[in-house]
């Protein structure tokens, strides 16, 4: 009995250590993380991806919590790993939660946002580190000038894409295929053809436009339809100096 005494003695004062010293535990866990181009209303992972391209207009990080008690707080850090230098914050927020559900971190780009490079995410649940998702923001196309060709129907002041779309509803006000460049010299001339597919005579010419331009930066070329297009397959041809780089298809609906 003495022995069984002591024993009792012992927990409890190793129980009133935790209390006093203020540790906490929690049952909540990660069942599943992962990185994705865009979520459902659940805010389960649609479009899963390893890493980014510049024209995705939104970063998503997508976690599956498991066993979680009320007022649980869970917190995301979005950091640039440069080449060479200190990773930085990009953005950061924390979420609480009191049931099991997946739970999203989004970050939004804009044309200087976030350059080409090395990102990493970090996930805590109540203050404690869980998980370290590393991933890049990589060009779409790896040679040549043109790094970027998106469609969208909204575009910024700088003209960065809010959206990236197959697909235009008939009917839409305007139409924009948007390309990021660099380091593109004095003189350069970008243009955009717009046309209905076909063999031969039976390519529709709708319209075309070029651009000169500089540097590096986005470049949304626009087409406003006059009437409605029919449902069908469309594309666009962009170049650079009457040099053909690549051909975006797309369909009305």
């Amino acid at each position: 009995m003495r022995h069984c005494f002591h024993t009792l003695v012992s927990v409890s004062a190793l129980a009133a250590f935790f209390v006093s010293s203020g540790c906490q535990f929690t049952t909540a866990h990660f069942s599943e993380v992962t990185l994705a181009r865009s979520i459902d209303a659940d805010k389960a992972p649609v479009e899963r991806t390893v890493g980014f391209t510049k024209s995705d207009p939104v970063l998503y990080c997508t976690a599956r919590m498991q066993n979680t008690p009320a007022d649980t707080k869970v917190k995301a850090i979005w950091w640039h790993l440069p080449e060479g230098g200190q990773k930085q914050i990009i953005d950061s927020t924390e979420i609480v939660i009191s049931e099991d559900a997946w739970v999203a971190f989004s970050l939004r780009l804009s044309q200087d946002a976030l350059p080409y490079g090395k990102y990493a995410i970090d996930l805590s649940i109540d203050g404690k580190a869980q998980k370290h998702l590393p991933f890049t923001i990589s060009p779409m196309y790896d040679t040549g000038s043109i790094k970027e060709l998106t469609l969208s129907s909204e575009v910024a002041k700088d003209q960065f894409p809010l959206e990236r779309l197959a697909a235009f509803k008939s009917g839409a006000p305007v139409m924009y295929a948007a390309i990021y460049v660099m380091d593109i010299p004095a003189g350069t001339m970008l243009s955009a053809r717009w046309y209905v597919p076909g063999e031969g005579a039976a390519v529709q010419e709708i319209a075309s436009a070029s651009i000169p331009f500089e540097g590096s930066g986005w470049v949304a070329f626009s087409l406003k339809p006059r009437n409605p297009f029919p449902a069908g397959t469309y594309a666009v041809d962009i170049s650079q100096d009457a040099t053909f780089f690549k051909t975006k298809t797309f369909s009305v609906e």
